[in-house]
Order: structure tokens, then sequence, then C-alpha cells
């Protein structure tokens, strides 16, 4: 097989893991924030000796500390720590899901991000390069927390602002904005996310607060920003891999089909390669 062709289909097969992943994140943050507020507004308590774990196993439910749990939630109306929880994991669900691919060059990262680049930051390799660094972050501080409550000590963003300078960037102020209404996200409601990171502000023998950096508000946004992009960009690899079908059976001794190795160029030269092929235009050596 082409190597050109064969890293599409590892991209896509690898596209298919981050959009079956995604939607599980989805629905357990939908599911968790809806049992968070259904037991709140309905007591449980009495239900608890009734539930048991199906499946053979050595853990036996701590009956007395859910009873706990479930009745400290139906007096508090605040928002708990189950939901906080169910929250902060479908984040770091959403971004990681697209930090790893992004990171996965074997599997088709570089094509991934040059989707991104080209798809949804409208050929705008700043902001793009904005974004991974936000992700960059969050990989870097959320992926050992599980609160928002954590604070960011120099150590964590160390190599972060190394890899920066070693790029040439010395601003350590990274700006992420992103409208929805002004994308092709806008199917999906008018979000604006606003974010802002002041690498700078934290000196070596510091330590800041997470929401410092990334408001509780702005990194909610920023998950369901990742998983809409995704949701978004399912639909055009799914075309992607129909067109590598495609050109599986034509005949292997055409002239001048010319790949790319990134993103949309690959899929560019794909479909101008189907149009020739339907209009009976392609030139077949003898």
């Amino acid at each position: 097989m082409d190597k050109n062709l064969e890293l599409i289909e590892k991209f896509y097969l690898r596209f298919l893991d981050c959009l079956e992943l995604v939607n599980y994140y989805h629905l357990y943050l939908n599911l968790g924030l809806f049992y968070s507020e259904f037991s709140k507004r309905k007591s449980l308590v009495d239900q608890v000796n009734e539930v048991s774990l199906d499946q053979p196993t050595e853990y036996i439910l701590d009956v007395d500390s859910i009873k706990h749990v479930l009745n400290a939630f139906s007096k508090n109306p605040m928002p708990d720590f189950f939901s906080g929880m169910t929250v902060i994991n479908s984040i770091r669900g959403f971004t990681m899901s697209v930090y790893e691919f992004l990171n996965d060059t074997e599997n088709g990262g570089k094509i991934f991000e040059q989707i991104l680049i080209e798809e949804i930051f409208n050929e705008n390799e700043d902001d793009f390069f904005n974004f991974r660094i936000v992700l960059s972050f969050i990989r870097n501080v959320l992926s050992h927390n599980i609160s928002y409550n954590t604070n960011v000590k120099y150590k964590d963003i160390a190599s972060q602002i190394r890899w920066m300078k070693n790029r040439g960037i010395n601003d350590q102020f990274v700006r992420f904005k992103y409208p929805y209404s002004e994308s092709p996200l806008n199917c999906y409601g008018d979000l604006h996310i606003k974010i802002k990171l002041n690498f700078g502000s934290l000196k070596p023998d510091e330590v800041l607060p997470f929401n410092f950096f990334i408001t509780e508000p702005e990194l909610f946004k920023l998950g369901l920003f990742c998983y809409h992009t995704i949701l978004y960009l399912s639909k055009y690899a799914e075309d992607v891999f129909k067109e590598v079908e495609l050109l599986y059976m034509l005949p292997k001794r055409f002239i001048n089909v010319g790949f790319s190795h990134f993103g949309k160029r690959i899929t560019m030269s794909l479909r101008d390669l189907l149009k020739e092929y339907h209009n009976g235009n392609i030139k077949f050596i003898d």
C-alpha cells in the first residue's frame, strides 16, 4: 500500500477512536450531572440497601458512606463533589483526547493538525498554536489533579515555557479566543471562549491557583469546544475514508496523482483525482 494512503487509513481509524472516546465522555458528563441533580431532588437513601453489584466481584458497596453522602446532597443545593468530579473528568477527557491525537504522529497526528488549522481555525496557525499551548497547560496540570482548586507550581509549566522559548516565543502571555458564531461550529450555539494564560506571573518559588490561569466557565467551554470539534469533523473524516476506499478500486497505473503528507492537501488531491476519474479524464499508462 502507498505510504500516504496507509497514513490516511491510520488517521481515520485513530479519529474513530477519538470520536468514540469523546462521545463516551459526553454521555458520562450528562448522566453524571443528571444523577447529581436527581439525588438532590429525590432522596435515595432508603433505596441504598436494595442495590448491590450484579457482577461477581470482591468489592462490596460501602452502604454507610453512600447514605452519608446522599443525605448531604439532599440537604445542600450547592454543587457537590460528585458533580465537580464529573465535570473535571469530562473536561480532562475531552481535552486530552484532542491533545493525545495531535501528538500521535504515527497515526495521523499531523493530518489532524492540518485539518484543524484549515477547517476549524480558518487557516489561522497562530490561533491553533495558542489552542495547543492551552491544551498542553491543562495536560501538565490537570492530568494528575482532580480539582479546580489545585495549585499550579512553577515546575508544572517550566518545560512548557522552555518549549515556547526554544521556538522564539518570549511573550509569556498566551491568548486564545474562539467565537463559535464566526466559525464552522456556529451550529452548536453562540459560545465565545476567551482564555489568557499569564505564564510570567508565576515565579519559581511561588504557587498560584489553577483558576488564576483559566476560570471554571472558560475551562468548561474549552472542553465542549474539543467535543464539538471532533463531532463536526466526524463527517469530514468519513468522507476522506470513502475516497480512500474508492481509490483502492481504481487501476494502479495512473499518472500525476501527487499526494501530500498533511491534512487537506491529501483530501483535496484525492477529491481532484476522483473528480477526474468520474469525468473520464484520468490517463493511464499503456
